[in-house]
């Protein structure tokens, strides 16, 4: 929800319809810190970082691969081939990047030779 439309809520005349604080806090944060996330990947020994700089990524491991895009305001999975797993729950496209994750290549009969490849979003402190 755009925040000038979420402010015109604030005063609306039944109090039940306004908008919670939290929400419009939420609302505030994000437009603030708009571009200025960044997403660490660890991955075989170097490290890789999204940012408004770089804004995609495409991880391979063996036949599976992931690809995630920053859209100023979430990490965001655009693509995926194969067995791949964002804290135990099988990625979809669309998805976004918790704040701090393990990507896992490959599945649970595999074993001991799956990848994992920690993630994390490093997101500026906003204090409203």
């Amino acid at each position: 929800m755009r925040l000038t439309t979420l402010l015109d809520k604030t005063v609306h005349p039944n109090s039940v319809q306004r908008p919670p604080v939290a929400l419009i806090r939420k609302a505030f944060h994000a437009q603030i810190t708009s571009g200025q996330h960044r997403l660490i990947i660890t991955h075989g020994g170097e490290r890789q970082v999204l940012s408004n700089d770089q804004r995609k990524a495409t991880l391979r491991v063996g036949s599976s691969s992931l690809t995630i895009n920053y859209d100023q305001f979430n990490f965001v999975i655009q693509a995926v081939d194969g067995n791949v797993y964002l804290n135990n729950t099988k990625v979809q496209a669309g998805m976004s990047v918790p704040d701090s994750c393990v990507v896992t290549f490959g599945d649970s009969s595999e074993g001991p030779y799956r990848t994992f490849v920690p993630m994390t979003v490093l997101t500026p402190e906003v204090v409203l």
